[in-house]
């Protein structure tokens, strides 16, 4: 740790959509179930940033399209949480290959 500066509190909140190919599926991810959230920025190689939200908790499941035996698309709110394995509530890798 940096001299000076001490462990702190954070807060990472949003909303997120995701398809599905059916209620089954849907079904499969019950609201406020801990899972994790990564994505990668940037598109030139050594040049590339990758966000891991290690541990998010799902929150206010809303059906925007779907029906029984189509496609559905929802939304849910969620909230990061402290993961102990990454020991972090958010982890930023710079330079992914």
């Amino acid at each position: 740790a940096l001299a000076g500066v001490g462990s702190g509190r954070m807060v990472t909140v949003g909303a997120l959509t995701a398809y599905f190919s059916n209620f089954e599926a849907y079904n499969t991810i019950p609201a406020r179930t801990s899972l994790a959230l990564q994505w990668t920025v940037g598109a030139d190689a050594n040049k590339k940033y990758t966000f891991l939200l290690p541990a998010i908790k799902l929150k206010n499941p809303r059906i925007l399209a779907g029906g029984n035996d189509t496609d559905v698309l929802a939304q849910f709110d969620y909230t990061s949480i402290y993961d102990a394995t990454e020991a972090a509530v958010i982890k930023i890798t710079r330079a992914v290959a």
